[in-house]
């Protein structure tokens, strides 16, 4: 007999069965299987004297879809679109997810685009939620980070960064005056309460 219910329900309902077979190890039915559902099997053993004696499967959960994408950074800041370092690209990603299997495994790389791992190919990290990778940068190279998450059926989906680049020079001040704002950029003026900075 096999037995369905919906995912995490203890409510089994019976959708095959009783059957007979006189194959001593194995049994087959085609049957429609649905996403996110729980499956049971029972199968009982009677012998001539017409003893019986049953065991029940492991459930088994059907999983037909990818996980649930989550969010892709290049640091521990949401949305982190720049970074000032020259020798390494770190990766870090938050909220995938997938009710069914599981996450089994995750990949991270970068690339030139958002569908692309030309300049990280993808590296396998277990479970974990970084990773990174020393490489020569220079200042204003772009980049995504791309990361891939395979639940336990081993359907996978693929999530990307916004795009990051790589700013690593400081600001510069080419000027720096005291202002009086209307009367142009005057260093003696008669006003007591009102004092301007102007800067480019």
């Amino acid at each position: 007999r096999i037995f369905a219910s919906d995912l995490g329900s203890n409510s089994m309902k019976m959708i095959c069965g009783p059957e007979q077979t006189v194959s001593p190890q194995s049994w087959s039915k085609n049957l429609t299987l649905l996403n996110a559902h729980d499956y049971l099997a029972e199968v009982c053993v009677i012998d001539i004297l017409d003893q019986m004696a049953c065991s029940n499967s492991s459930r088994l959960t059907v999983d037909l879809t990818p996980p649930l994408a989550g969010i892709v950074t290049n640091g521990p800041i949401q949305h982190q679109q720049f970074q000032s370092s020259l020798t390494a690209i770190h990766a870090a990603w938050t909220g995938f997810s997938d009710p069914e299997s599981n996450l089994a495994l995750f990949e991270w790389g970068a690339g030139s685009t958002s569908d692309s791992t030309d300049i990280v190919a993808f590296r396998r990290v277990g479970l974990a939620s970084e990773g990174s990778a020393t490489m020569e940068l220079s200042h204003g190279n772009t980049f995504y980070i791309l990361v891939r998450a395979t639940n336990g059926v081993g359907i996978s989906v693929t999530s990307a960064s916004e795009q990051v680049a790589v700013h690593a020079h400081a600001p510069t001040i080419t000027r720096f005056e005291i202002t009086s704002g209307s009367s142009g950029h005057r260093r003696d003026w008669n006003s007591s309460t009102k004092l301007e900075l102007w800067w480019e």
